[in-house]
């Protein structure tokens, strides 16, 4: 397969928007996090959420995404995509739900031989494989939408603020 060059030009940070903890990567508005060990593909969705509850296994719809979580979120290693096939029959899933629209199967991938999992494979240049979803020696990638933090800050006044006030008949005096 050629040698494919992604610039990614989105800001890996932007104003206001925030991940879960420091360990996830803020990408557009989503925010990723690569498992530090391996896992089953079935266990990955319940470890998401417990690494941030609503998060799921990572979803790919096109290719700066899909550069960014290979070459930024796991860094040349392989990984779990939130990618399969329920049955033999079935179309290719993404267990999000959102539409399988986009792909970057390798040449000759998927096989057709019963694995019906998706992972990407160890350096993240070749593409998409399919594999044994039972298989323990993947690590995975988590995907959640990022949280807007908004502050208000307190407005700037002009007038002075007085602290005290006596009044007499013919005055007031201000401290």
């Amino acid at each position: 397969m050629a040698l494919r060059v992604v610039t990614l030009s989105a800001a890996l940070a932007a104003a206001g928007a925030v991940c879960p903890s420091p360990e996830w990567l803020l990408y557009r508005d989503q925010c990723y996090w690569a498992s530090p060990f391996p896992l089953e593909w079935r266990s990955v969705a319940s470890v998401c959420n417990l690494q941030a509850p609503g998060s799921r296994s990572v979803s790919v719809h096109d290719l700066q995404v899909a550069a960014f979580v290979a070459e930024q979120v796991l860094n040349g290693t392989g990984g779990w995509l939130g990618l399969r096939r329920p049955n033999e029959s079935a179309g290719w899933q993404w267990s999000d739900g959102t539409p399988y629209d986009w792909h970057d199967w390798a040449a000759g991938q998927p096989r057709g031989d019963g694995e019906r999992c998706a992972y990407l494979q160890r350096g993240g240049t070749d593409g998409w494989r399919d594999g044994d979803c039972i298989v323990s020696y993947l690590r995975f990638v988590c995907q959640t939408e990022d949280q807007l933090v908004t502050t208000t800050e307190p407005p700037e006044t002009t007038q002075p603020y007085y602290t005290t006030a006596q009044a007499t008949e013919n005055s007031v005096t201000v401290s």
